[in-house]
């Protein structure tokens, strides 16, 4: 998906090792929240793709932040989160 990396100048996490983690809107580029964020480089992960995991604050305007954020880049998004994954 277009847009999706660190942010210039910044290296993905190590896979399966969990970083902190400031995650920008990739279009506005605001700071949504410092989230523990783990990669699962495929096939070794559960879906056998490229995988992220992110753990963030759980209240409702910082889930929905980040996931808006992802939607903005992506609808296919929507179907692995809850089609493949069934979250």
């Amino acid at each position: 998906m277009s847009g999706l990396g660190p942010r210039e100048g910044t290296k993905f996490p190590e896979s399966r090792t969990a970083s902190l983690r400031k995650l920008y809107h990739p279009l506005t580029k605001d700071l949504l929240d410092m989230s523990l964020v783990l990669w699962f480089p495929g096939p070794r992960s559960f879906t056998g793709e490229d995988t992220v995991e992110i753990q963030c604050h759980g209240s409702n305007a910082v889930v929905s932040g980040i996931t808006n954020a992802l939607l903005s880049l992506s609808k296919s998004f929507l179907y692995l989160c809850y089609f493949k994954l069934d979250l």
